[in-house]
């Protein structure tokens, strides 16, 4: 397992990304694969492209995939994807992709389809000022945007049995950066849920127009949640809050 957690460029071995999003790896694959993430933009980058997949098959009833005509296809793509890591790099990649596109036509969902995913229905966010939330069932959108950063921000909350779900994207966001994202509670306490790296480039900005989605997860129920905060560690040792989003 060592080999796969050390840069062996050119061909170098990768972690299996999609196995990792679809939560097929034992927990010393887990473990294994999140410290390579740390290491390998690649990779991480691979994972952050599969992660409103990851989310969308978590909202799958369990019990409507039982009542399809072929009830093992899940359970096949699954297997397919456990074969497919004892392959080879290239072949792994390619099936694992497949078998995450399989598995959410099988679950009938569109990658941005019926959740409005992280997208306005109207025109840009105001600076400085957050949108009213537009809540489709247990969801709830937000944006905001802030006028000294020019950062903006897009927010979906998702209430769950076991806390509630945070989707975020961020544009205009320059580099290179050290980011934490915070969720502030109503006691006024609050707790970084994630950290990532910006690039030189940036996301959602004339070198990269696409823009940085990520999630995280709490186990604090909607409601005490009044906060979502960016904060930032420049290379020079400033930092500062990027953006403030109210909920």
């Amino acid at each position: 397992m060592a080999n796969h957690l050390r840069p062996e460029p050119p061909e170098a071995v990768h972690w299996d990304v999609a196995a990792y999003a679809l939560g097929v790896l034992d927990p010393a694959e887990i473990e294994g694969c999140e410290r390579h993430l740390a290491e390998c933009p690649s990779c991480a980058v691979e994972l952050e492209q599969l992660l409103p997949v990851s989310s969308l098959l978590a909202d799958v009833d369990p019990i409507s995939l039982r009542e399809l005509d072929d009830p093992a296809l899940l359970d096949r793509l699954t297997e397919s994807v456990h074969a497919d890591r004892r392959r080879s790099h290239r072949r792994r990649r390619l099936v694992s992709a497949v078998a995450v596109a399989a598995a959410v036509a099988l679950a009938g969902f569109s990658l941005f389809a019926g959740v409005n995913w992280l997208g306005p229905e109207g025109g840009a966010p105001v600076a400085g000022q957050t949108q009213a939330p537009s809540i489709s069932g247990e969801r709830e959108h937000f944006t905001a945007a802030d006028p000294d950063s020019g950062v903006s921000a897009e927010v979906v909350l998702t209430s769950r049995d076991w806390g509630t779900h945070v989707a975020f994207e961020l544009s205009a966001l320059t580099g290179p950066l050290e980011c934490q994202l915070l969720l502030v509670y109503r006691d006024g306490t609050s707790e970084p849920v994630g950290s990532w790296r910006v690039p030189v480039d940036g996301y959602g900005t004339a070198q990269q127009p696409r823009p940085l989605e990520l999630e995280a997860a709490v186990s604090a129920d909607r409601d005490q949640l009044t906060e979502l905060r960016v904060t930032t560690h420049a290379p020079d040792g400033d930092t500062g809050t990027l953006i403030t989003v109210p909920l």
